[in-house]
């Protein structure tokens, strides 16, 4: 949904342990901070575009980079991609791919 300049970002998801939970922000592209709600994991997120497909959102908890997703969209409309980089407890990078489906 869109949001004054930007687009709200409403997130639902299920934890580990099966609790449901729900979070937001609104990216507005300029790579500046801006908060997010809901959830204890990061407090900021900034977003970037790259280009006419592709966005980048660097999430922060308390200054610190937690997550950095970039999401691309197919040029079709049909498939969105995304990849969270962000580093374990023990110092190792992680990263996670997602591929979303258009239903």
């Amino acid at each position: 949904m869109t949001a004054g300049a930007g687009l709200k970002v409403a997130i639902n998801d299920v934890s580990a342990d099966g609790k449901a939970g729900h979070w937001e922000f609104t990216a507005v592209f300029d790579g500046k901070d801006k908060p997010v709600t809901g959830t204890l994991d990061f407090d900021t997120a900034a977003a970037t575009r790259i280009d006419a497909n592709t966005v980048k959102i660097v999430f922060k908890e308390r200054g610190n980079v937690s997550v950095t997703t970039t999401a691309v969209v197919s040029k079709d409309g049909k498939t969105i991609t995304t990849t969270d980089t962000s580093t374990n407890a023990q110092g190792q990078v992680v990263t996670i791919l997602s591929v979303y489906e258009k239903q």
